[in-house]
């Protein structure tokens, strides 16, 4: 998995508009710039990806600016990096066909077991960004930090009781034979 710089930027945009709510007034694409250390044109380039996707609106004039399209807590950071343009659904095809060597297609498609690897991760990473939302990027860094542990903990006792049910499932259809 790959963030570009797009993607980096963007959130980073897009969570200072949704710090600035606590004002109750949009944020200038100047302020943004300022405070995120980019130029103001490319900020004017992310905030328009994001608001063609409704993930912020804006208001023109002397007060104008950027705000949330919609609450922090019901915005995935997946949802942002999706819009700036994030390839998060990586599948097995897409594995293949990328790495097929000097062959057409990869000499493993039969029998892999790299893949599953790189399927599993991938789940992880999407899981994670999915229940991970704005809201949560608005804590100082050692509170959502916590946050996150959280989140992977979570994931990992749903993964542990899908694993769980397999077996089980697996077991009794063993012990039916």
């Amino acid at each position: 998995m790959k963030i570009t710089a797009q993607e980096e930027y963007g959130l980073r945009c897009v969570v200072a508009v949704a710090r600035a709510i606590a004002t109750k007034k949009p944020l200038a694409i100047s302020e943004i710039a300022k405070t995120e250390g980019l130029s103001t044109q490319y900020v004017a380039k992310l905030m328009n990806v994001l608001k063609r996707q409704d993930l912020v609106t804006s208001t023109r004039g002397l007060c104008g600016g950027f705000t949330l399209a919609k609450p922090a807590t019901q915005i995935s950071v997946i949802e942002v990096l999706r819009a700036l343009g994030g390839g998060f659904d990586m599948n097995s095809e897409h594995i293949c066909s990328h790495f097929p060597g000097k062959k057409p297609s990869c000499v493993h498609l039969g029998s892999c077991s790299v893949r599953p690897m790189w399927m599993i991760i991938q789940r992880h990473i999407t899981d994670f960004l999915q229940h991970l939302t704005l809201q949560d990027l608005l804590n100082e860094e050692t509170a959502a930090a916590a946050r996150m542990e959280q989140f992977m903990r979570e994931i990992a006792d749903n993964d542990r009781a899908l694993q769980g049910a397999s077996t089980a499932k697996r077991e009794r259809s063993l012990g039916a034979r």
